[in-house]
């Protein structure tokens, strides 16, 4: 399938280059790009950069946060930034200046992309939302370039054109690649919101992709998370039908969930303590119930802070209108895998690294009940229930 889609390109790739031509004719932005689209990148980089990929402004503004984030994780080490549309190229020259190398991704020809990687030489490759580029996604994979598909997307829609397409797209997914994923579906004509954490294969990474990656646990995953809001038996069923098509294993679903956004003067980092009491009155069930529990550590203190508080018969009451306190945490129960601090949380998908760890200590504990309550962005609290499936 690979290789009709290879002859495909090339049928198509005058057509491509003509079109650009005409584009540059109108709109200077497009002048002086082709070259860079057939994947001649001059002056090339210092070889082993942190190359994220976002195709155009949205997905450049939306990459902001974690651009800086590697910046200064990993100073020193030069960070390549590629996307499609020349308003992209913009916006990130106006965040970023020239504290990134910016560049055009390459038509996905073979030799485009082997130019690409020549003259880039990433160390980790991290594309954001839903871009499957077969040439490429093969070639990182040969080279044994780890690949983050991060904030991926799935539309029920997209997932009926990916299986016509199956055989493609799981030779293209299938070289140790980590992707987050998102979708979206109706189910019995009600909305739900259902997630995933899927991992392509055993992925082996080296140096500092390695340490980027290693609080996922990629390289010993073997299965997926598969999560749905309130599911009945019957939707239990579809789960395991869909998850068994991708390869996976579902082990939890979400039965009750909450979400709150704080004072940020009064209330900072204190998110879990609204949230997670809420999350377990929309699942039903108690605090004793719960026998695994992953709270997100910002730093110690709010940790302490949150227990407190969840212990407080008056906060209880006057914040969140309940007779009484929601209970002592066991500390036992309390991220026995470690936490944030000492495990670390990857850039984007702290939710991600805390969801996995609660279902898999669920399961390695035959737990019923497990829950995960996390503060972000200052003042904004999650809360999530799960049940063993």
């Amino acid at each position: 399938m690979r290789v009709l889609y290879v002859l495909l390109t090339y049928l198509l790739a005058p057509v491509v280059i003509a079109m650009e031509g005409w584009k540059a004719l109108w709109n200077p932005e497009y002048r002086g790009r082709l070259g860079q689209r057939l994947g001649f990148v001059a002056p090339q980089p210092q070889p082993g950069s942190l190359w994220l990929h976002a195709v155009s402004v949205g997905e450049v503004q939306a990459a902001a946060g974690l651009i800086r984030a590697l910046k200064l994780r990993f100073p020193g080490v030069p960070v390549v930034v590629t996307t499609v549309t020349p308003t992209g190229a913009q916006r990130a020259r106006a965040l970023f200046g020239e504290t990134v190398r910016h560049c055009y991704l390459p038509y996905d020809l073979p030799g485009a992309v082997r130019r690409f990687l020549d003259g880039v030489q990433p160390r980790v490759a991290i594309i954001l939302e839903t871009e499957i580029w077969p040439t490429l996604y093969n070639a990182l994979g040969r080279r044994r370039i780890p690949l983050v598909i991060a904030s991926a997307r799935l539309s029920t829609r997209s997932v009926g054109r990916y299986r016509r397409m199956a055989s493609l797209f799981r030779e293209t997914l299938s070289h140790g690649i980590l992707i987050g994923v998102s979708r979206y579906a109706r189910i019995d004509d009600t909305d739900r919101a259902e997630c995933a954490v899927v991992v392509a294969d055993a992925w082996q990474g080296r140096g500092i992709a390695t340490e980027l990656m290693r609080s996922l646990g990629a390289a010993a995953w073997d299965r997926g998370i598969r999560t749905l809001e309130g599911s009945t038996l019957a939707e239990n069923q579809r789960i395991h039908k869909w998850a068994r098509r991708l390869g996976l294993e579902p082990i939890a679903a979400l039965r009750g969930s909450a979400v709150a956004a704080l004072d940020p003067l009064e209330e900072l980092l204190l998110g879990p303590a609204v949230t997670l009491p809420r999350a377990l009155d929309d699942a039903g069930c108690e605090l004793p119930e719960v026998e695994v529990l992953e709270l997100h550590e910002a730093f110690a203190a709010q940790v302490l802070a949150v227990l407190k508080l969840l212990e407080d018969d008056e906060f209880c009451r006057d914040r969140l209108g309940r007779e009484r306190a929601v209970g002592r945490v066991d500390r036992e129960r309390l991220n026995a895998w470690g936490g944030s601090l000492s495990v670390g949380h990857p850039f984007g998908a702290t939710g991600a690294r805390l969801i996995t760890t609660c279902c898999h200590r669920m399961q390695a504990e035959k737990a019923r009940f497990g829950a995960v309550a996390a503060c972000a962005a200052g003042a904004i609290g999650i809360g999530l229930v799960f049940e063993a499936m």
